[in-house]
């Protein structure tokens, strides 16, 4: 677990703001509410 924080907090910053897998806190519903709305604003 201590090896995970530590690899976390080092390539966390290198993430796209748009990179939702496997991310604390981040999942598939989080991605698919963003895409609706994104949509559903540039039509």
């Amino acid at each position: 677990m201590g090896i995970k924080k530590i690899l976390g907090a080092i390539f966390e910053v290198d993430f796209c703001d748009v990179s939702y897998g496997f991310r604390p806190n981040l999942n598939c519903h989080n991605a698919l509410n963003v895409l609706d709305k994104v949509i559903m604003t540039n039509l």
